[in-house]
């Protein structure tokens, strides 16, 4: 299958901003996490990632609203065509944890609740939920603006169930065959994963109508590496989203 990123990109589209209030000390800065980008939440995933070396997956709702999307062909062309380049039309996000002593006691899912909150407090976009199984937590959408900029309930593309029999495969082929039956009128391809782990890990895996997120944990933790993934969509009624995955690397503490 061919691989088609999808990948974050700073772009510096502004347009969105979220400041919970609090006191400022040094302590709450430096806790601080702010992000500008077109997809603000999945960006601050990554950064809370590899503040605390949780795994914190993130899954894109689909960008149907027009004033959700905006044309960077002029900022990132330089090949003299005009063909459009759509990407969420995002900007600034930002929220302060109580102190960095505080974060140590908070619970994953209380923080991720406080980045879903401070992007819903700007009013745009999408709505997410947090989503968790075991360890391993998850950023969802819940509700995305349609082609009126109407809120409706969705349903995000890895909650679809797959079935695939019992067979040894390695990761990679597991991975092509959950792809596979995740698309439905919405395409999913593999993006930037880690192909030469993926291809050397064999498994005796199969499924009987399971979400295909379950699917998709189990045969990444099945290679014993600590990964996560986001799957990041094209604007557009039917994406495509590319399923892109890395490892979580925690920064040393200074």
């Amino acid at each position: 299958m061919q691989s088609f990123p999808i990948r974050l990109v700073a772009i510096g589209v502004i347009g969105m901003g979220a400041t919970l209030a609090g006191s400022t000390s040094a302590a709450q800065q430096e806790s601080d996490i702010a992000v500008s980008d077109p997809r603000p939440v999945a960006a601050a995933a990554l950064r809370l990632e590899s503040r605390f070396g949780w795994t914190v997956t993130y899954e894109d709702p689909l960008y149907l609203d027009p004033d959700e999307i905006v044309d960077v062909a002029a900022q990132v062309r330089n090949d003299g065509k005009r063909d459009p380049v759509l990407i969420p039309r995002g900007g600034q996000l930002s929220f302060g944890l109580p102190s960095v002593a505080a974060n140590a006691a908070m619970s994953p899912g209380a923080v991720l609740q406080l980045l879903v909150d401070a992007y819903h407090d700007v009013g745009r976009g999408a709505e997410f939920r947090i989503g968790h199984t075991g360890s391993v937590f998850h950023i969802l959408p819940s509700r995305a603006r349609d082609k009126t900029a109407a809120l409706q309930d969705v349903v995000a593309v890895l909650d679809r169930r797959i079935s695939l029999p019992m067979a040894t495969r390695s990761s990679w082929e597991c991975l092509e065959a959950l792809v596979a039956q995740t698309g439905d009128d919405t395409k999913v391809v593999i993006g930037t994963v880690p192909a030469s782990l993926l291809k050397k890990v064999r498994i005796q895996s199969g499924a009987q109508s399971e979400v295909a997120r379950t699917v998709l944990l189990r045969t990444l933790q099945a290679t014993g590496e600590q990964l996560s993934w986001q799957l990041l969509c094209a604007p557009g009624p039917s994406g495509p989203c590319a399923l892109n995955i890395h490892p979580v690397i925690a920064r040393k503490p200074v």
